[in-house]
């Protein structure tokens, strides 16, 4: 009887750990969302240097993408399931940070990536 009980109550605990909560609502995003920068670092030169930042939010749910300068505050890239999206504006000296954000509550977050531009 023992055995049955113990057995009954591992059963309910794994059912409890498989159901997590769903992303974007305060659980841990996918495991497939991404979000990329080509190239990085962006190759130096005499004029502004160029990525391309490309992101998913890996579960076909909406997100955001926002960039921040130096630590300074954040501003909104794009937006949408998945997408990419040319930042043609990186300056040397600078670094830039991309994070992509479950859903517009601008809350939960997915990813980043850190651009810089060599030298």
């Amino acid at each position: 009887m023992r055995r049955l009980r113990v057995a009954a109550l591992m059963a309910c605990l794994a059912m409890l750990v498989g159901c997590g909560q769903p992303s974007g609502s305060g659980g841990q995003p996918p495991s497939n969302a991404s979000i990329q920068a080509n190239p990085n670092p962006v190759p130096a030169g005499a004029d502004l240097g160029a990525t391309t930042i490309v992101w998913k939010t890996g579960d076909g749910s909406q997100g955001q993408v926002y960039v921040s300068e130096d630590g300074g505050g954040e501003n909104l890239f794009d937006s949408g399931t998945d997408g990419s999206k040319e930042a043609p504006w990186i300056r040397t000296g600078s670094t830039y940070e991309f994070r992509l954000y479950a859903g517009s509550a601008h809350k939960s977050q997915l990813g980043s990536v850190r651009v810089s531009r060599a030298a």
